[in-house]
């Protein structure tokens, strides 16, 4: 009698710590998902030179990328949501991250096929990070709206999380400058891996 209710407290005990190492776990990972990257210091006005060429007949939205960071799918998602809402009144561009030695096929191509197929949207291979140190941009995700005179309206990311999809104040926001760009309001939170520094390969070949 005694053994047995020394084995049931011991089951008790083991499902006790396994609750708590499981809830642990999951508020480790949701405080991961809500820790915003690096802000990085976009300048006020378009850089000069710089490879992307500055559309001053209307905005101009650039998105920085790290092709590796699982992230990027989720902010290539709302991307292409707001695009479809803008009808061609901006121009719109991804710069993606790669190292200067690779070529453009260390670009996942899962991630190439989904930013193909947003109708305007035009793909800038970025070595090194090079455009990305220009613009003041240290996390993937990062996005810049200037409008046709050069002026920064908006600099922040699109999703509510690292990976996550749905609502996020950094959408709305977007779309308000393009609706009103005379205010920028204050920058949004970008979710994502260091752009040049990004661990989290998913497996995906190595450099």
């Amino acid at each position: 009698m005694a053994r047995s209710i020394q084995i049931r407290w011991g089951s008790a005990v083991a499902m006790a710590v396994w609750g708590i190492a499981i809830g642990a776990g999951m508020l480790l990972m949701h405080a991961y998902a809500s820790r915003p990257g690096d802000p990085g210091n976009p300048p006020v006005r378009w850089p000069v030179p710089s490879r992307p060429e500055r559309d001053s007949d209307r905005p101009h939205l650039l998105i920085f990328l790290h092709p590796r960071c699982p992230c990027s799918r989720a902010s290539v998602t709302e991307l292409t949501a707001i695009l479809a809402r803008c009808d061609g009144r901006l121009t719109a561009r991804a710069v993606l991250f790669r190292p200067a030695a690779q070529d453009d096929s260390w670009f996942e191509p899962e991630l190439l096929a989904a930013l193909a197929d947003i109708p305007g949207l035009e793909i800038t291979p970025d070595p090194d990070g090079e455009e990305a140190r220009r613009f003041g941009v240290a996390t993937s995700g990062h996005v810049l709206l200037f409008d046709a005179q050069g002026d920064l309206k908006f600099s922040g990311g699109l999703t509510p999380g690292r990976g996550q999809y749905g609502n996020a104040t950094g959408r709305s926001a977007l779309l308000a400058r393009l609706v009103d760009p005379s205010p920028r309001g204050q920058d949004e939170p970008v979710f994502g891996c260091p752009l040049l520094n990004c661990r989290s390969t998913r497996g995906l070949r190595q450099p």
